[in-house]
Parts: C-alpha cells; structure tokens; sequence
C-alpha cells in the first residue's frame, strides 16, 4: 500500500461534472461505472475509486450492484484535513455504506502528521459494515506518539482524540477491504454529504408516440358549368 500525500482536486471537478451533466440516481450521488475504477500506482489516484495492491479477483457490476470477491480492497481517493477530533466524529458519523451483503471492513487511510507526510496508519472499525463512533476501532500500525498500538481494539474516542491531539491529520481515502473467502455486493457508499452509486443505472425510459394513421384525402367535388342548358330535337 502507497502512502503518498495526495490532492482533492480530481474529487472537485468530478462533483462538478457530475453535478453539470446530471449523473446519479439520486441528488448528488455519483454513478461509478465498473470501467472508472483504476488500479492504485506510486500514489493513491485522486478524486476515483481504485482497487489497492495486490488486486483479487475481478469485479462485475449489474443494477444491484458492484460485486467484489475478496481479497480486494476498494478505495476513494481524497485528502481531507481534519484538524480536531469532532471533525473525524463528523465524518464517521455521516459515513455509510448500503446496501452491501456480505463481510468487509470499512477502511479509513490516514497520515497523522500531515504537514510531514508521516506517522500513516490505516483505521477501521472492530466490527465489520458500516463505519459507527459507538463501537471499538482499530489502528493498522503503532503510532507511539499519539498512544495507538497496532491491532488493539480501542473505543473510538481514543481514536477521536489522536485527532484532536495531531491537529493536523490527514485522511487519504476511504473505502472496503473485502478478506479473501467473501463476496460482498455494493450498492451506495456515502462519505462527507456525497453518495456514490455502485449499480448499473437503469436506462429511462423514452416515450414512444401512438402511430398515426395515414388520412385519405376526398375526392374533389365537381365544380357545376355555369349556363342555360340547350335542346336539340
């Protein structure tokens, strides 16, 4: 896993695309077609969803859904700043992902020193599905200076409060990672006020006009000859 800094900007005009053209099944949701979604490089792609290295299995994308057989794990590149704890509660808090069978961990990657591009660690939740503040959360690696150890299970204020005491962490990406032996089907995520659709939209449909039966025209009518009529005999 890469753990470059990255930019918000590709994730700025992607909104703005989306908003320009009308994209979504749903104000201001995203539709994610399968071919989009790119595969991680030296650095996190920003502003798209990728699969992380190493790739699993391939996906396969219909109207209920993105399917993802494990091991994968699938990512939406986006620095966010969050400076406090409360933002990071914020976050969590308006994160959701549905409807999604299967078992998967929501995956939050973040550098807990920003300015230095330092201290990495990937958080996520001790219980698998959607992300929630009431339940114990995990850190991937040891972040000494912040009092995380790496695969303990700590109450999320603990990891509320790294935040608050790095005051300037950063949040790379957001996303699943889907453990081998599972198949997990996604249909929505939503992260920071914006939703991203995972099914194939469905095509609209387009009216289609009654025929119209041909008219015959009337004959014409005979125009009467004007004067006094003659006989011979």
């Amino acid at each position: 896993m890469k753990i470059n800094k990255l930019t918000a900007v590709g994730a700025t005009l992607a909104l703005a695309t989306a908003s320009v053209l009308g994209l979504g099944a749903a104000a201001n949701a995203i539709d994610v077609p399968i071919g989009s979604i790119g595969v991680e490089g030296a650095t996190y792609p920003a502003g798209t969803w990728f699969l992380g290295n190493p790739v699993g299995p391939a996906l396969a994308q219909d109207t209920t859904g993105l399917t993802i057989t494990g091991q994968n794990q699938l990512l939406y590149g986006q620095t966010t700043v969050v400076e406090t704890g409360a933002e990071f509660t914020s976050l969590i808090g308006g994160a959701s992902v549905a409807p999604a069978t299967g078992n998967y961990a929501f995956q939050v990657p973040v550098f807990f020193d920003g300015a230095g591009n330092a201290e990495f660690t990937t958080l996520r939740p001790a219980v698998p599905g959607t992300p929630l503040t009431t339940t114990d959360w995990i850190s991937s690696q040891n972040v000494p200076s912040l009092g995380l150890v790496a695969n303990a299970a700590v109450p999320f204020a603990t990891i509320a409060a790294a935040f608050q005491a790095a005051g300037d962490a950063e949040v790379l990406a957001f996303g699943l990672f889907v453990p081998a032996g599972q198949t997990v089907v996604l249909s929505t995520v939503t992260w920071g006020g914006t939703t991203w659709n995972f099914a194939t939209p469905t095509a609209p449909v387009v009216p289609v006009a009654p025929p119209v039966a041909p008219v015959t025209p009337a004959a014409p009518v005979a125009t009467p000859v004007p004067g006094a009529a003659t006989f011979t005999g």
